[in-house]
């Protein structure tokens, strides 16, 4: 992901902490685009498995929280699947661009 957006000159920050005020946690973000109030996370792996034990539903509705909360404080979250940025990133920097509209 991090190639993908850099050779198409888009800029961002990788795991960046994020507070709002929506919710009493940090969130770690993946992808910060550093031109407009945008957010990209990859979901995958951890995502279709156990989590902690527990069925991936749990890390889903986690990942569900943490984006309305992360929409509510003005970000756009992207959450884009980690075999379409491995297979086809020119999709996903697509949908990219179009965030960034």
């Amino acid at each position: 992901m991090a190639t993908a957006l850099q050779n198409a000159h888009i800029r961002y920050e990788m795991q960046v902490p994020i507070k709002t005020p929506y919710s009493t946690y940090t969130f770690l973000c993946d992808f910060l685009l550093l031109d407009k109030p945008v957010i990209i996370e990859v979901q995958g792996g951890l995502h279709r498995r156990t989590w902690g034990g527990r069925p991936a539903v749990h890390r889903m509705a986690k990942d569900e929280v943490k984006k309305n909360c992360l929409e509510a404080y003005g970000y756009k979250v992207l959450a884009i699947e980690d075999t379409v940025v491995k297979r086809n990133p020119d999709e996903v920097i697509a949908q990219v661009r179009e965030a960034l509209k």
